[in-house]
């Protein structure tokens, strides 16, 4: 918890600092690039470093856009629109995955629905069993609104008997994804200590 704390003031000092430097630089380069177009013989600097540091600029302040969320890369996960997400949903049932931004929900050969929740935390080192059951939470409220929001989820499971298992899992930069706990018909069961 405190580490977490630690890290989100670290990045906010960052962000401030990256803001900080690139508006003192911008000041800066924009009055002496008119001093130097007033007054054509000003001796600053050779306009090859004028150039240079305007491209230094430009990406100072594209890196501050994307630090600061103005461009976000887009994503189909986070845009699927309802129609879009209930066709994924009906996928469910014939053994297609529905990925979500932190989940997957797929059916297995054994007759059970997995809902596997992907832990936010960043390290390995830094899981802890209370982060993962706030997750584990969120994990089973999301579930719960989208079967409130999509009758075809209840259907799939009604429809083929099948069990509902809740996973939390920490995923390994794409290796692997290293399981942490679960929920099998309301029993916690944990694999780290």
């Amino acid at each position: 918890m405190f580490t977490e704390i630690v890290v989100k003031c670290t990045k906010l000092i960052g962000k401030i600092i990256l803001l900080t430097l690139t508006i003192f630089l911008s000041f800066a380069y924009g009055m002496t690039l008119s001093m130097k177009i007033q007054h054509s013989n000003f001796k600053n600097l050779p306009i090859r470093e004028f150039v240079f540091l305007g491209v230094i600029i430009i990406i100072l302040v594209f890196i501050n856009l994307k630090v600061f969320g103005f461009l976000k890369a887009k994503t189909n996960r986070m845009n699927l629109t309802k129609n879009d997400l209930a066709k994924r949903i009906r996928l469910v049932a014939d053994g297609i995955p529905l990925k979500l931004e932190n989940a997957t929900i797929q059916t297995t050969n054994s007759g059970k629905l997995l809902v596997t929740g992907w832990t936010k935390t960043i390290s390995f080192e830094n899981v802890t069993k209370e982060t993962i059951l706030q997750e584990l939470d969120s994990l089973k409220k999301l579930y719960s609104e989208l079967t409130k929001s999509f009758k075809e989820l209840n259907d799939i499971v009604t429809n083929n008997r099948l069990s509902i298992e809740y996973h939390i899992a920490y995923d390994d930069a794409g290796k692997c994804g290293i399981d942490l706990c679960s929920e099998i018909n309301e029993k916690l069961e944990w694999y780290i200590e």
